[in-house]
């Protein structure tokens, strides 16, 4: 039997797992329109490929010429991976929560957790 604040416990996290799918769809949107638009905004920061070009054609200001070439990019992706790694893991979480929480469900309703 459950206590009255471990039923209303459920009955939060139930409700939050409803509008999880929503919630993670934009976080997806965020993490895509933001690459997208640092791919365009700065794209010698963001494409690895297009400093090389400006590198051999001499367009890249020589001020910054050893961050932009060594360490922008790789770091640019690396965050984006970061990124989309702890997006990964949140969905997997909440898939996770939603089949206990709906096992909690069946055996609140006395059809056994099969």
């Amino acid at each position: 039997m459950l206590t009255p604040e471990q039923d209303k416990y459920l009955v939060k996290r139930t409700a939050l797992q409803k509008i999880w799918p929503w919630a993670a769809g934009l976080l997806v949107l965020i993490w895509v329109g933001g690459m997208a638009a640092f791919f365009l905004r700065l794209p010698l920061l963001a494409n690895p490929f297009l400093m090389i070009e400006r590198l051999e054609s001499g367009g890249v200001p020589s001020t910054s010429l050893v961050v932009y070439a060594a360490m922008v990019p790789l770091l640019f992706h690396f965050i984006g991976f970061l990124m989309a790694v702890l997006i990964l893991f949140m969905v997997d979480r909440m898939l996770g929560e939603k089949k206990l929480l709906e096992i909690v469900r069946r055996l609140r309703e006395g059809q056994g957790a099969h």
